[in-house]
C-alpha cells in the first residue's frame, strides 16, 4: 500500500463538487476533501515538471486506499451529468454457420448505429428494482444505463438483472487510463471516444438473433440444394465420359485356355494411360478400374 502522504488523487471534492487541482489554490488552501474517506487534501501544483495532483494531508493518520478510484468514478459521472450526451459504439448482432461444402455464411443486423446520444436528463445512483446503476440516461421516452468501471466491472449477476429489465446498457472501461488524468482528458474519453465503451445489453438482441438464424437457415437450404445439384450433374457427366482406347497390333499369345490381345487404355477422368493385358481371354472384361484414380473405364474400342 502506498503511504498516505504520497497517495496521488486526480480530483478532490470541494463544496459537493469534484474539482481538479488547476481549479483550486495550492496546498491546504484548496479547501478540498477526499471523495472516498472525506479526509483533508492538499493540492500540489505541477511546478518544476511535476504533475498536478491531490494528496492526503500528512497529519491525517487514517488509511485511505480508495481515493483514486472513487475520484475517477465520481468525476466520470459528474462529466456525463454536465454534458448530457455521449458517443456510443455500433452494436451489431451476427450469426454464422457452414454449408455442406464447409464454407462459412453469416447474417447480421445493426441494432445501434455508431454516433452521439443526446440525453434529455441524467440521474445518478438511482435504484431500478434490484439494481443501482451508476447513471440512468433518459432520451425520447427510453432509458439507457451507463456503468463506470475503474477496477470493478459489471458482474454476470447484474448483467442478468439488467437483461431481465429489458433496458439497454453500456459500460465505460477506465481501468487503464493515466492515473493522473486531467478533467479534459477524462471528458474526451467519457464523451467522445469509442474504444473504452462496450454494450452489455440490448433488449432486441434475442429476437434479432432468432430472426437472423431463420434467415440464415433458409439461405443455407438454398445453397446446399445448389451444391447437391452441382454434385449430381458432375457425377452424371463423369459417368457419360467415354474412355479413348487405342489398340496396338500385337501378336496373339497362345495360352492353355486360348488366345488374347493386349490394349492400351486411357482414362478420360485423369488422362492416365496404361497397357491392359488380361491373362486369359475368358477374363477379358468390358470394364476395368483406372489404377490411378479408381474410376471405371470401358475396354470397348472408341467409335
Amino acid at each position: 500500500m502506498e503511504n498516505i502522504s504520497g497517495l496521488k488523487i486526480p480530483f478532490g471534492l470541494k463544496n459537493g463538487k469534484l474539482v481538479s487541482v488547476s481549479e483550486v489554490d495550492s496546498g491546504l488552501a484548496c479547501n478540498s476533501i477526499c471523495p472516498a474517506c472525506k479526509g483533508i487534501l492538499q493540492a500540489k501544483k505541477g511546478y518544476s515538471g511535476r504533475v498536478h495532483h491531490f494528496s492526503h494531508d500528512p497529519s491525517n493518520k487514517d488509511e485511505c486506499i480508495s481515493g483514486y478510484e472513487t475520484s475517477i468514478h465520481l468525476m466520470a459521472k459528474q462529466i456525463l451529468e454536465e454534458e448530457g450526451k455521449v458517443n456510443l459504439p455500433e452494436y451489431k448482432v451476427s450469426v454464422s454457420d457452414t454449408d455442406i461444402d464447409g464454407n462459412s455464411h453469416s447474417e447480421s443486423e445493426i441494432l445501434y448505429i455508431k454516433g452521439s446520444l443526446k440525453m434529455d436528463s441524467v440521474v445518478l445512483e438511482k435504484n431500478i428494482d434490484e439494481i443501482r446503476p451508476d447513471i440512468i440516461g433518459f432520451f425520447e421516452g427510453e432509458q439507457i444505463l451507463i456503468e463506470i468501471a475503474v477496477s470493478h466491472f459489471v458482474s454476470l449477476e447484474k448483467k442478468d438483472k439488467i437483461k431481465k429489465l429489458g433496458i439497454q446498457a453500456v459500460e465505460i472501461d477506465l481501468s487503464k487510463i493515466n492515473p493522473l488524468i486531467t478533467k479534459e482528458e477524462l471528458r474526451e474519453i467519457i464523451i467522445s471516444e469509442y474504444k473504452h465503451k462496450k454494450w452489455i445489453n440490448q433488449p432486441e438482441q434475442e429476437a434479432t438473433e432468432k430472426m437472423l438464424r431463420y434467415r440464415l437457415k433458409s439461405k443455407l437450404e438454398t445453397i446446399n440444394s445448389q451444391i447437391r445439384q452441382r454434385r449430381k450433374q458432375a457425377k452424371q457427366q463423369a459417368a457419360q465420359k467415354q474412355v479413348v482406347i487405342t489398340r496396338e497390333k500385337k501378336p496373339q499369345k497362345q495360352t492353355e485356355s486360348g488366345v488374347y490381345s493386349s490394349c492400351w487404355l486411357r482414362c478420360d477422368m485423369c488422362s492416365h494411360v496404361w497397357l491392359y493385358a488380361p491373362e486369359r481371354i475368358i477374363v477379358f472384361r468390358s470394364e476395368v478400374t483406372c489404377p490411378k484414380c479408381s474410376e471405371t473405364v470401358s475396354t470397348k474400342p472408341a467409335m
